[in-house]
């Protein structure tokens, strides 16, 4: 029986060392290095969501995920020294909580606005 790999939204994080940066890149040129991941991962499935982090825009399997790591290592072979970290995580259920923090805080201001005119009334 075949065990069916279960596909999930995946985010991969990292960080990298300027110090080694600057021996690949040359010194103040790290950005270079930023841009050449995020060019890889953008045409790779992924949307750039923060600083380094990165969120599939299609669920994946674990296999999935490998190949395009593997191949973004050999594509960017400065990479596995530059690096400190490279996270990668299977997203659950995610919210978008900046739609309902809004209307909170509409909501907060409209009933400060209400109360100092109430006050202002006295």
């Amino acid at each position: 029986m075949k065990t069916v790999e279960r596909k999930q939204f995946k985010a991969v994080n990292f960080d990298l060392v300027i110090k080694e940066l600057n021996k690949e890149f040359g010194v103040g040129n790290h950005q270079r290095a930023y841009a050449k991941i995020r060019r890889f991962l953008e045409r790779n499935g992924f949307e750039h969501r923060q600083y380094s982090g990165y969120r599939s825009k299609n669920t994946m399997s674990y296999t999935e995920l490998l190949d395009v790591c593997t191949r973004m290592f050999v594509a960017l072979p400065w990479l596995s020294h530059c690096a400190s970290r490279y996270d990668v995580t299977n997203i659950g259920r995610e919210f978008d909580m900046l739609g309902i923090m809004r209307e909170q805080f509409a909501a907060q201001q409209s009933l400060d606005i209400s109360v100092s005119v109430d006050l202002a009334a006295e």
